[in-house]
């Protein structure tokens, strides 16, 4: 796979999806048989280029290149978010569109706390990337602050875990196959984002216990 090629590929289509959410009211998105097919033709284009930027990313961090591991993380950072926001406009327009052929608000309960829970994670996603991408993982040396921090933003993915996984079988119950795969990617990237931050941790640890040790010797 072509580094060059795939980013500059990234970064038109980046725009195009940006100017898209721009035109479009995510509350009430009204969308039309046009606007449905790009955007059914956006959540595939960020999904593909999700998994060309981890392969690559991949690729970067076993040739040691900072510049292309930096650009593929910031590119993995943007299209996470991209694909949620698409993903919560199809899904606000298939609820509009199910209320307007008689299904009742109260029928939308399930969906009303998943909403909630995923607002939330998004809220604290974006903290957690922000902490990730600051500190270098082989080396942390975190203040106090951080490392109290840390151990805040790996609380609050251990709630959010727990959260998608008890509404998840509503969900699935209900049907509703884009709420669902919503949720099993932010469980998934949750999972990534703990461990991300236990890595991050358990090093500081580790590397303050050996310079500890080494001081004693």
């Amino acid at each position: 796979m072509d580094f060059e090629l795939t980013y500059d590929a990234y970064l038109n289509d980046r725009d195009d999806i940006q100017s898209f959410l721009n035109d479009i009211n995510a509350e009430d998105p009204q969308l039309d048989d046009i606007d449905l097919d790009n955007l059914e033709i956006y959540i595939d284009d960020v999904k593909k280029y999700l998994d060309d930027f981890r392969s690559l990313l991949e690729a970067a961090e076993a040739d040691n290149n900072d510049e292309r591991k930096s650009l593929c993380a910031g590119a993995i950072i943007i299209l996470i978010d991209l694909q949620s926001r698409l993903r919560y406009i199809k899904e606000k327009d298939e609820e509009a569109k199910s209320l307007v052929n008689g299904v009742t608000p109260e029928d939308h309960t399930t969906m009303s706390t998943f909403k909630d829970i995923h607002n939330g994670f998004i809220r604290k996603r974006r903290a957690m990337l922000q902490f990730i991408q600051r500190v270098n993982p082989e080396d942390p040396q975190l203040t106090q602050d951080e490392i109290d921090e840390a151990i805040t933003l790996i609380e609050f993915a251990v709630k959010y875990l727990n959260d998608f996984r008890s509404v998840r079988p509503n969900i699935q119950a209900e049907g509703n196959s884009v709420s669902l795969q919503v949720c099993d990617d932010s469980i998934s990237e949750l999972e990534s984002l703990k461990e991300q931050l236990e890595c991050i941790k358990d090093k500081d640890e580790e590397l303050y216990q050996e310079a500890l040790d080494n001081a004693k010797n």
